[in-house]
């Protein structure tokens, strides 16, 4: 289907939409949207959350069946966050993209991690990735993981925070384990005995393992010798500081951030500035005080009277729970790092 016909096909869904939905519901949430095609999938791209949220909840059953009204194909749909420009950008930069995330490695570890991809558990079995203040390892694990699994549709992989006891459990039907922040984990003496006996298995069954820290490997004080000595026969890798970010952060204004994210929730700074508790507000809000404090050196303090008079546990508590909304809502963190890219650009 070319370009032409997909944007006909959309046009057309949306003028049966607009008799089907109130008006000023179409207005609100069916016109921002944009669409596109791909291999029988109709592809609905929301400018935020928001109106993402409000599509699944109350028209997606409707664009359903005004779909099987029009076509006789069966499409299926999906919707995500972004506009056709983004997804443009988006393909244009992929090889960019991919030579940028080892940017901060050498070249050496480059090619370690290349033939990695090509010959998982088998080349550099385990890898150790550690990092200084303010860089940012995954990255590389983000690449290894997307390469892995873009080569091969049947690579499973598990990340493991905290649950070394049960590691022996997870490896079997792993191609790819991942251990993060070893550092911060509290090993025991049994989970100490798990650790090596696991660690010699997945060696020797080729199964690719990647610890990450935040510590030099030679400072590692929570595994013992034998362990140490089974990680060391692989590879150790350290990311160097990106002076580059550090410069990015230090210019970003605060009148920056505010603006791209209202702009991209579709808000304006009156509503943000009362105090009502409407949840998208709340939201937007807790937001811009995170991504002030994530990019730029302001203190809690100083962030304090930037949208009306809040309090510094105010501000900490909107910086805490969206820190944690990333952790557990990929719509969140889709969010975030594209209201990011918005105002790094």
């Amino acid at each position: 289907m070319n370009k032409k016909i997909k944007n006909i096909f959309w046009q057309t869904c949306t003028k049966y939409l607009q008799n089907t939905i109130p008006m000023k519901n179409f207005i609100e949430y069916i016109c921002p949207l944009q669409a596109y095609i791909e291999e029988k999938t109709l592809i609905l791209l929301s400018p935020n959350n928001y109106i993402k949220e409000k599509i699944e909840k109350n028209y997606l059953s409707i664009i359903k069946n005004v779909i099987q009204n029009i076509s006789d194909d069966n499409y299926k749909i999906k919707i995500i966050i972004g506009s056709i420009k983004q997804i443009k950008q988006t393909k244009q930069n992929i090889e960019k993209n991919r030579k940028n995330e080892l940017k901060n490695v050498n070249n050496f570890a480059k090619s370690a991690i290349f033939m990695t991809i090509k010959n998982p558990g088998i080349l550099y079995n385990p890898i150790y990735i550690y990092e200084e203040k303010n860089t940012n390892k995954n990255n590389i694990i983000n690449f290894i993981i997307n390469n892995l699994t873009n080569s091969n549709k049947n690579v499973k992989y598990t990340i493991i925070k905290n649950d070394i006891i049960n590691l022996e459990n997870l490896f079997k039907n792993n191609k790819l384990l991942i251990i993060e922040e070893i550092n911060l984990i509290k090993i025991n003496l049994k989970s100490q005995q798990i650790l090596q006996k696991t660690l010699e298995l997945i060696i020797k069954n080729n199964i690719q393992l990647i610890i990450t820290a935040n510590e030099n490997f030679n400072k590692l004080k929570n595994i013992n010798k034998n362990t140490k000595k089974l990680i060391e026969n692989g590879l150790i890798i350290k990311i160097i500081k990106n002076e580059k970010y550090t410069k990015i952060k230090k210019q970003i204004s605060i009148d920056n951030i505010i603006k791209n994210t209202l702009a991209y929730y579709n808000m304006d700074i009156e509503k943000i500035k009362n105090k009502k508790r409407q949840k998208n507000i709340v939201l937007v809000r807790q937001i811009i005080f995170y991504l002030c404090k994530t990019l730029t050196n302001k203190t809690f303090s100083e962030l304090s009277p930037l949208l009306g008079e809040y309090t510094n546990s105010n501000i900490m508590y909107s910086y805490k729970k969206i820190k944690i909304l990333i952790e557990k809502d990929i719509n969140i963190k889709n969010d975030i790092q594209n209201i990011k890219n918005n105002i790094i650009k």
